[in-house]
C-alpha cells in the first residue's frame, strides 16, 4: 500500500497533475514519520512483535501521507510551499489598483481575512511560478502590480488565486484563465484579457469593462449595463442595452475579441 501510493505521488508529480511543491512539504514533515520508522525497527529487531505491531508501521506512513497532501492542498502557513505567496498591507488605502498577469489559471474573489489583497497558489500541477508584486502609493492609492517571479523547481503550480479587500475600489486588470466571482468586490474599472467566466454584482455609477478576449460575464437581474463590440446579449435586452434603465455597467469590446453576457 506504502509502495502504491509513493508511485502514484511520484508520477502525478511529474505528470502536472500535482505540484512539486508536495514532495516539498513533505520532506519538511519529516518528524511525523518517526514514530513508523521506530516501529519499523522494533519489528525488525523483534520477531516476536510482527504479529502483534506489523501492520502500525505502514498504517502510520499510510495516514502521515494522507495528512502530508491535506496539509499542502489546504495551503498551511507554516509549510515551505506557502513561502512563496504573498499576502497584501493590512490597512485599505480606500482606493488601490491591481494588475495581475497569470500564465495559467486565476481565480478571483474576496479574501478571507483582513488583508487588502492575496495571492496564492492553485495547489495543483501546471507551470506558473512564484507570483512577485510591485506595490507604490501615489495620492492615497496603493497600485499593485502583480507578475511570475520565476518558475523555481519546487513552485510550479496551476494557477494562483486572487483575493481582494471588500472595503476597498478596485481598478481591475486581470489576464489569464480568468474565473470566479466579484460579485462582493467593489469594482471601479475592469480590463479583461485571455479568457474565462466571471461573475460581477451591483454597481451604483458607471464601471467600464474594456474585453480584450474571449469572456463569458453573469450579471445578476436588475443591473443596468451597456455593450458594444462583439457580444451576445440575453435575449431580454433591447439591443446593446439591459431592460433595466440607469447607470451600470459599460462593456466595450476590442476588435477581435469577443463577450458574452448573461443575465435573468
Amino acid at each position: 500500500m506504502v509502495g502504491i501510493l509513493s508511485i502514484v505521488t511520484g508520477l502525478a508529480v511529474s505528470a502536472r497533475v500535482l505540484s512539486p511543491g508536495l514532495l516539498l512539504d513533505a520532506i519538511a514533515l519529516w518528524p511525523g514519520l518517526v514514530p513508523a520508522l521506530a516501529g519499523l525497527v522494533i519489528v525488525t529487531l523483534r520477531k516476536s512483535w510482527r504479529r502483534r505491531i506489523g501492520a502500525i508501521p505502514p498504517l502510520l506512513i499510510v495516514t502521515w501521507i494522507a495528512l502530508a497532501g491535506a496539509a499542502h492542498l489546504g495551503g498551511w502557513a507554516p509549510l515551505p510551499s506557502s513561502s512563496g505567496e504573498l499576502i497584501g498591507p493590512e490597512t485599505s488605502p480606500g482606493l488601490a489598483t491591481m494588475t495581475i498577469a497569470a500564465d495559467g489559471r486565476l481565480l478571483v474573489g474576496p479574501t478571507s481575512g483582513s488583508q487588502v489583497y492575496d495571492v496564492r497558489y492553485i495547489r495543483l500541477g501546471g507551470t506558473v511560478g512564484v507570483p512577485n508584486a510591485v506595490e507604490t502609493t501615489t495620492a492615497n492609492t496603493l497600485h499593485i502590480a502583480v507578475s511570475n517571479g520565476g518558475s523555481a523547481p519546487w513552485f510550479q503550480y496551476a494557477g494562483w488565486r486572487l483575493g481582494l479587500d471588500q472595503s476597498t475600489e478596485w481598478n481591475l486588470s486581470l489576464a489569464g484563465d480568468v474565473a470566479g466571482d466579484l460579485s462582493q468586490v467593489a469594482v471601479g474599472s475592469l480590463t479583461l484579457g485571455g479568457s474565462g467566466t466571471l461573475t460581477l454584482g451591483v454597481v451604483s455609477k458607471a464601471t467600464p469593462v474594456s474585453v480584450m478576449g474571449d469572456f463569458v460575464v453573469d450579471l445578476p437581474s436588475g443591473v443596468a449595463a451597456t455593450a458594444s463590440g462583439e457580444v451576445e446579449v440575453p435575449p431580454s435586452w433591447m439591443e446593446d442595452s439591459s431592460p433595466t434603465a440607469g447607470e451600470g455597467w459599460v462593456f466595450s469590446v476590442a476588435d477581435g475579441a469577443s463577450l458574452r453576457i448573461n443575465q435573468p
